[in-house]
């Protein structure tokens, strides 16, 4: 294989990388985005439709059989306004709930409100939610820049720079007795009588004689 088609098989193996690379990042993308909008559906309240049949459901096993239509679509209007922030992951528990313990239209609203989870499953939700949108937001920024390659030396570079500077030349030796300190000769003398005289005044006023010292 000659040169040409060495770098002709290396540019085909670079695109094939880059498009690999890219398929994997659109496909990240796109289960990022199906998850980040399942959980806000979980976290957001349910729509009006779906409130207003789950609340329809509520009320046709209490109604009283004297109950008009009227007053149940009144009824089905006030319940959704008392129920319209609560989230879709809590909703429909909190409805299958009042199902089960309500037995007039009055009890359902507060049973609804009185059940109790186990777990904070709406706290779950939206932590999950916050981790998905960094997530995201993490995939759908651009990539940063590959870092410029150093360069180093080859050992014949080495060898021609050190040549033109005088590098492998040898050092010469170092000179140790230069290095020495001079040993300074210091010259003692005589003490002259007068310097006698004062030591030995000095030394009486130190160390004055009592009257069992004198001889």
């Amino acid at each position: 294989m000659d040169t040409w088609e060495e770098t002709t098989g290396m540019r085909r193996h670079s695109v094939e990388e880059e498009q690999s690379e890219t398929q994997q990042r659109k496909s990240l993308l796109k289960s990022l985005q199906a998850e980040v909008a399942e959980l806000e559906a979980k976290v957001a309240p349910p729509s009006p439709a779906e409130a207003m049949t789950e609340l329809g459901r509520c009320l046709r096993l209490t109604a009283p059989s004297g109950m008009s239509q009227d007053e149940r679509k009144e009824w089905l209007r006030i319940a959704y306004l008392e129920v319209e922030n609560i989230p879709g992951c809590e909703f429909f528990d909190r409805t299958a709930h009042a199902r089960k313990v309500a037995d007039h239209p009055a009890k359902i609203i507060p049973s609804i409100f009185g059940h109790k989870f186990t777990f904070d499953i709406t706290g779950s939700y939206k932590s999950r939610l916050h981790s998905a949108r960094k997530r995201l937001e993490n995939a759908e920024a651009p990539a940063l820049p590959a870092p410029p390659q150093e360069e180093y030396c080859t050992p014949e570079q080495i060898a021609a720079i050190k040549a033109e500077y005088g590098f492998d030349e040898p050092l010469p030796a170092p000179n140790l007795k230069a290095n020495r300190p001079h040993k300074v000769e210091r010259k003692l003398r005589e003490p002259t009588p007068e310097e006698l005289e004062e030591i030995a005044r000095q030394f009486k006023a130190a160390h004055p004689m009592t009257e069992g010292d004198q001889p």
